[in-house]
């Protein structure tokens, strides 16, 4: 009888494990690949011409994405989108919008995934 224990946890933790079995919490943004299964981000990246670049990362419990729309430019707008393409912070431009003062103490997990930057 201990056998057939034995055995039956065995193949439970054998086959049991699945590393590429995400869960919606596993996914950013609820999607695998932002990129090119986000249609406004991809319109984004279409429409760059200037060096941009765009994080993931999270502010405040919101996921979503962190555009530089002219990385190095003096009046450049850096805008915090989330998943569904609402702004929710903006930084910079010609007026020096800062509608999220403590953006740089609350953002978490930024990541770069995209930029054009040379």
């Amino acid at each position: 009888m201990k056998k057939i224990i034995y055995a039956l946890v065995f193949f439970l933790v054998l086959f049991g494990c699945d590393k590429e079995n995400k869960t919606q919490n596993d996914k950013f943004c609820k999607v695998d690949d932002p990129i090119n299964e986000l249609i406004w981000l991809k319109n984004i990246i279409a429409e760059a011409s200037n060096p941009t670049t765009i994080h993931s990362c999270s502010y405040k419990n919101n996921e979503g994405f962190l555009v530089d729309f002219c990385v190095g430019c003096p009046d450049g707008l850096v805008v915090f989108f989330d998943c569904d393409s609402n702004v929710l912070c903006e930084f910079g431009g010609i007026d020096g919008r800062n509608s999220c003062p403590d953006f740089d103490f609350e953002v978490m997990e930024k990541k770069l995934i995209w930029t054009n930057k040379e």
